[in-house]
């Protein structure tokens, strides 16, 4: 069977999962940035990383807030500015293409195929995403985050079906085996 469609999961496929790819990134600047010890902070952090990719977070502020409250710490606007970021830049550092990606991405579409991106992700991947090279290689998105469902909910994949116009018998999905059940 020949296939018409191509969606491509992120972390993992495109890019190198968030930790490996931000690799060499100080992670401790992002609670630096608040003023707050790392520990603390980044286990509640993780601990939200489910929630933060069902969106229940928009903003980025909203989940720095929320990990701010937990653990009892107020910050300022000029604190809160820079953790955001801060933020913002280990996410654009992990959306860095693995070898290849970019040329495979283009072949596709030059061939013809219509190409999408279907991500679990926070909100810091949509925000961010028009700046990278990625950007113009697809023709639709799916975040979990903006979609406020995830992979494996058998609906998100429907959507990215839905908004390329194609079945999904039309379809090839590549990814790096998580998030199934």
């Amino acid at each position: 069977m020949k296939f018409s469609t191509v969606i491509f999961d992120l972390f993992g496929t495109i890019v190198d999962d968030f930790a490996a790819a931000s690799a060499g990134s100080n992670h401790a600047e992002f609670p630096a940035a608040l003023g707050l010890p790392y520990d603390p902070f980044m286990q509640h952090w993780r601990q939200l990383t489910d929630r933060r990719s069902l969106g229940e977070f928009q903003t980025v502020e909203a989940s720095i807030k929320y990990v701010c409250n937990i653990i009892g710490a107020s910050v300022t606007d000029k604190q809160m500015t820079k953790a955001v970021e801060t933020r913002l830049q280990l996410t654009r550092r992990a959306l860095t293409p693995r070898p290849d990606a970019v040329t495979t991405l283009a072949q596709l579409k030059n061939g013809g195929c219509k190409v999408a991106l279907l991500s679990n992700c926070s909100i810091e991947i949509p925000i961010v995403w028009p700046e990278t090279v990625f950007a113009e290689l697809f023709d639709s998105t799916v975040f979990s985050s903006r979609e406020r469902m995830k992979k494996p909910a058998k609906q998100i994949y429907q959507l990215a079906c839905e908004r390329l116009g194609v079945e999904p018998e039309e379809c090839l999905y590549i990814a790096d085996g998580e998030n199934f059940e």
